[in-house]
This record gives C-alpha cells, structure tokens and sequence, in this order.
C-alpha cells in the first residue's frame, strides 16, 4: 500500500470457501466491503466470480453496487460457458455463467453494462456501472 501513495488499499479478509479457505471464519454472504458508500471509484474483481456461488455472487454484486462511486466502474471476469441447460454452473473451484444472467444479477442491484471488452486470458471481461 506505501508504494501506492495512498492511491490504492489492500485488505485482507478470513473468507470462508469450500475450495479454498473451508475453514474461514466469515461467510461470503455476510461479508461488508471496507468502503464507504459511493466511495469507490475503480473496483477490479478478477476471477473472482469464477469462484463465487451464486448467492456470495448477487452479494458481492450489491456491495460493488453499494461502494462504487456515481461514475466509478467496476471490471469483472468471468468464465461464461455454464453446462447445457443452465445459467450458473459449477463449484467453488470454476464458476461458469452466462452473461446475459450475470447481468440481470447485477442489474437486481443496480449496476449495468458500461463495456464489454471482450476476452482476456480465456475469461469474458465486463465493466460495469452504477445505473
């Protein structure tokens, strides 16, 4: 954080995940970004959906809402092959969705499509904003 000159922070938080902090002391779902409303200008979120179950998901997509500046954005990745005849698939170790649902997650919350990017590293790029 030094090195940022007090441009960025970092927090660490003792999450639980099935895959990879089982023992985790805080649910995703109850968990409260450290931020203040409407404070947060960029939030960066990569692989980290593609890690979520949906209900942390449509958590963590009402607390970007909650925290995201009026013209901030927020940059998500996701994996967005879910298998046949779903919308959101997987476990805790790949997420898959399909854009259009993810979308309508965040919409729920108030946050919609700014730019669509494209792939980066096998992973759909989506940038939203608060409506």
């Amino acid at each position: 954080t030094p090195a940022t000159g007090g441009r960025l922070r970092f927090e660490h938080a003792d999450l639980a995940n099935g895959e990879y902090n089982p023992d985790g002391a805080i649910a995703a779902t109850d968990y409260r970004f450290p931020a203040a409303d409407a404070s947060v200008d960029v939030s960066f979120a990569g692989s980290l959906f593609t890690h979520l179950l949906e209900p942390e998901a449509v958590h963590y997509l009402a607390e970007t809402a909650r925290v995201l500046a009026p013209d901030g954005r927020a940059i998500v990745s996701l994996h967005i092959e879910p298998a046949p005849g779903t919308r959101y698939s997987g476990s805790e170790a790949r997420i898959d969705v399909e854009p259009a649902y993810f979308l309508e997650l965040a919409a729920r919350v108030g946050l919609v499509l700014a730019e669509r990017p494209g792939d980066l590293c096998g992973q759909e790029i989506l940038v939203l904003r608060r409506q």
